[in-house]
């Protein structure tokens, strides 16, 4: 009896084992850049319309993956949602999900390298067709344990559901502040010397020796529509220009103007506080 209990425990430790391996086999992570698409050497199947015009969507974006199937898009034109993606034991491939990817986008690995992975775009029967999706990896929005496509870090731009209080508007105000800040601290941290206005998705503008607001004419719709409405983000952007006082003074003498633009920000967010 004892004989058996232990063959049958040493069973299933080696069961759990095998299913822990084959989920880390399969497991997505890190951000990745999609470089482009072309065309298979190995196919002369056709994607299905809708699998083409999400490729050709997602060019020149990040998609960053997480153990939790947690799937952030981040893309000039797409803006940066929080999806999911899935991994099919039985067929072998990929499944993202999310309002970038419409019903749903398949995809199969066919190579993959610790920088670059090529995967098959799949068509309806989920059979590799003439298009491949190419990326590499680009973790340019990450630096030690801070990771700026986190969705935790992300609240801000998620477009509520229903108009919200002054004390929320004023709480993701704030959130949007930190996040700029977090933002330039991490490139100083890594030393970078280009920034990216867009990723930044509000309405602030920077200059080689300033840094302001636009006007209220001119408010940028991507960050707009991070609020329920177009008067909530009004409100938003009032407690932005009030912040803006005159105590608030933009410094001289530093080497670069993302120091510059801190010192700025940090001013801002203590108004704000």
């Amino acid at each position: 009896m004892f004989l058996i209990f232990k063959r049958l425990f040493v069973g299933l430790i080696l069961l759990t084992c095998c299913l822990c391996c084959q989920e880390t086999d399969h497991q997505l992570n890190g951000c990745w850049r999609v470089d482009g698409y072309v065309a298979s050497s190995t196919s002369t199947l056709l994607p299905d319309a809708t699998a083409k015009q999400i490729t050709v969507s997602l060019r020149g974006g990040f998609l960053r993956f997480y153990p939790d199937h947690t799937l952030v898009v981040w893309h000039r034109k797409l803006g940066y949602s929080i999806n999911r993606w899935a991994y099919s034991v039985s067929q072998d491939h990929y499944i993202l999900s999310g309002a970038p990817f419409g019903e749903g986008y398949s995809i199969q690995l066919l190579d993959k390298s610790p920088q670059q992975a090529t995967y098959s775009v799949l068509n309806a029967q989920n059979q590799e067709s003439d298009l491949l999706l190419s990326m590499s990896l680009a973790p340019l929005y990450a630096y030690e344990d801070i990771d700026l496509l986190h969705p935790s870090r992300n609240q801000w731009r998620q477009k509520p559901r229903a108009p919200e209080s002054a004390i929320q508007i004023k709480k993701r105000v704030i959130d949007m502040v930190n996040y700029t800040i977090d933002y330039f601290e991490t490139n100083e941290k890594k030393g970078q010397k280009t920034f990216e206005p867009p990723f930044l998705q509000n309405p602030f503008r920077f200059y080689s020796g300033g840094i302001g607001l636009t006007s209220e004419k001119g408010l940028p719709e991507e960050w707009v529509a991070t609020f329920y409405n177009r008067e909530d983000a009004l409100k938003a952007y009032k407690l932005l220009v009030d912040s803006f006082d005159e105590k608030v003074k933009y410094p001289k003498g530093l080497k670069r103007y993302s120091q510059a633009y801190l010192v700025v920000l940090k001013a801002v967010k203590a108004n704000l506080d």
